[in-house]
């Protein structure tokens, strides 16, 4: 009879343990990538590297925008915008977006991407 409920008990925690990992949903990891003019990077992701160094986001006011990146190696890459539509942009960037931009060699905004998906690290939920 012991013999049968300590199976049973097992049995129940394996299964336990398969619901939680089924449940758990996709999981990306993006640190902040620099090629060439092009970034891309998720702040949670960046804000909670183990390199200490990696940053990404971006800093506006009522008609400048400036965004700025810094990956694991230190290359760091940054471009500027007076651009209504891309300021837009970069005003909706929250702590669990995807932010991606590219600059021209003026350092320029060409383009402003920001994302949020249930991929990505919550800042709120890891601690960051």
């Amino acid at each position: 009879m012991q013999r049968i409920r300590i199976l049973s008990l097992v049995t129940a925690l394996a299964f336990a343990g398969a619901a939680v990992t089924a449940s758990a949903g996709q999981r990306d990891v993006i640190p902040v990538e620099i090629n060439g003019t092009s970034v891309q990077g998720v702040l949670a992701d960046a804000r909670g590297s183990a390199d200490n160094r990696q940053y990404i986001g971006c800093y506006t006011t009522e008609y400048f925008g400036l965004c700025h990146a810094v990956d694991a190696a230190g290359q760091a890459r940054g471009c500027t915008t007076r651009d209504p539509e891309q300021l837009a942009v970069m005003r909706s960037i929250s702590s669990d977006s995807i932010v991606g931009f590219h600059s021209n060699k003026e350092g320029t905004c060409d383009s402003v991407r920001v994302g949020s998906y249930s991929v990505y690290r919550s800042a709120v939920m890891s601690g960051y």
